[in-house]
């Protein structure tokens, strides 16, 4: 019979035993285990355990967890890192989405065309290609998939002028309803499409809220390819 000073045995649990073992099983100092068919720990005799009862090296390990919103809205979505995208709620799609396919060119004034074309011709080493005549010197040249348009004329920003601007590009299919799809939006197409004859390209002309001019066209980067 143990004596009243005997110390009581002490029953340590783990999680991860229960994770490798199944049901937790139960410690005693002369280290003779024994399976409980509950989980849940017992106290000993006559008491409750104490905190430093329990070896930390037993303790289950933990992770940190992602705030309640987020974890929510994961489990919501199920998004994951290569999870297609769907879009974005409030964003224009299919036949609604904008024509514009890319840049076609930027185009500035210049005072000496032919001193122009020495520095971006020579000394730069751009490529000049064929420009239409449009009744004033300037030069074009390629730039990668784009193009550069070198005009000799006066910094003028009327729409008239056309001085320096970009160019957006618009595929041919879809430049012309494009052009309305902007008209019916608000913007002021302030040149209305019209065609060259010398290469059938189409272009238009706008001004964005503060006064740059851009040009739509469906001249594209394979246009002189």
């Amino acid at each position: 019979m143990p004596s009243a000073n005997a110390a009581p045995i002490i029953t340590k649990t783990s999680s991860v035993i229960d994770q490798r073992l199944g049901p937790p099983e139960s410690f005693n100092r002369s280290g003779v285990t024994a399976r409980r068919p509950d989980s849940s720990p017992e106290p000993p005799a006559g008491g409750s355990h104490r905190s430093s009862d329990i070896s930390p090296a037993l303790s289950p390990p933990t992770s940190p967890q992602p705030a309640s919103g987020v974890h929510d809205l994961y489990h919501r979505t199920q998004i994951t890192r290569n999870s297609p995208v769907q879009g974005i709620p409030g964003q224009p799609k299919g036949a609604n989405m904008p024509a514009v396919a890319g840049y076609s060119h930027v185009a500035i004034c210049v005072a000496d065309v032919e001193e122009s074309k020495h520095f971006y011709g020579e000394q730069l080493g751009l490529g000049e290609i064929d420009r239409p005549d449009f009744g004033f010197p300037g030069a074009w040249y390629e730039v990668g998939s784009l193009q550069l348009h070198l005009m000799q004329r006066e910094m003028d920003q009327s729409v008239e002028g056309i001085g320096p601007h970009f160019a957006l590009y618009i595929p041919t299919d879809d430049f012309h309803s494009e052009v309305e799809r902007l008209r019916s939006d608000g913007v002021n197409v302030m040149v209305e499409p019209n065609q060259r004859d010398n290469d059938g390209i189409w272009a238009a002309f706008c001004k964005d809220p503060d006064g740059n001019i851009i040009e739509l066209t469906d001249m594209g980067p394979d246009h002189h390819k």
